[in-house]
């Protein structure tokens, strides 16, 4: 599940914000991971592919090919997953005092919901930081995931382009009574630890 491609994210032909979003989010596979587990009756594995699918749909790496243009408040771009047909809605909720964005994808008897909140940036050792508080869901019947936590788009200039990366932290937790923890470092590394249960990949 990489998410390297950001030749896609930002096309040649240049794009909004919201259809930045919403092509980054477009790893809509993990959303029907989940909903086959909890059909099975894996609550563990549901919440992990929910985990791992917010995780992949908040973070960028590669290419800094250009910034998208910013959408004003109540602006709204839906746009379907090539890889499954499912449409990811992204709205622009707010631009002020920061800049909220809420991101929307429905499957049959399960819908998903993350919400993030860019507030500023930050200057590190050599990068521009844009910190996102990052609240999500997903429902299906009585089953009910949640992710909480904080994620953060850097962009690294370079001699010759600019990179952006990721990074960041959520904190896991279902009606099951699961709890967990998932970490995404400037490398890519993902790394998911549901009770017992480990996970580990790239998502460069």
């Amino acid at each position: 599940m990489p998410t390297s491609d950001t030749r896609y994210e930002l096309p040649p032909e240049r794009i909004s914000l919201t259809g930045h979003l919403a092509r980054r989010a477009h790893k809509t596979a993990l959303l029907q991971d989940a909903a086959g587990r909890v059909v099975a009756d894996d609550s563990v594995g549901a919440l992990l592919a929910f985990g791992r699918y917010v995780a992949a749909a908040t973070v960028s790496y590669g290419r800094a090919y250009y910034q998208p243009t910013f959408d004003a408040a109540g602006a709204v771009h839906t746009e379907p997953d090539p890889a499954t047909g499912m449409p990811v809605r992204v709205e622009v909720v707010s631009r002020k005092p920061s800049l909220r964005t809420e991101l929307v994808v429905e499957g049959s008897g399960w819908r998903v919901r993350i919400e993030e909140t860019i507030q500023g940036t930050s200057f590190g050792f050599g990068s521009i930081g844009m910190p996102s508080p990052t609240k999500a869901m997903f429902t299906m019947g009585a089953y009910e995931a949640n992710a909480t936590g904080i994620m953060t788009l850097e962009l690294v200039p370079l001699a010759l382009m600019t990179r952006v990366r990721g990074r960041g932290e959520l904190s896991l937790r279902d009606s099951a009574g699961n709890l967990g923890r998932l970490t995404v470092s400037r490398r890519g590394a993902l790394i998911a630890e549901i009770g017992e249960a480990r996970w580990e990949e790239s998502l460069r």
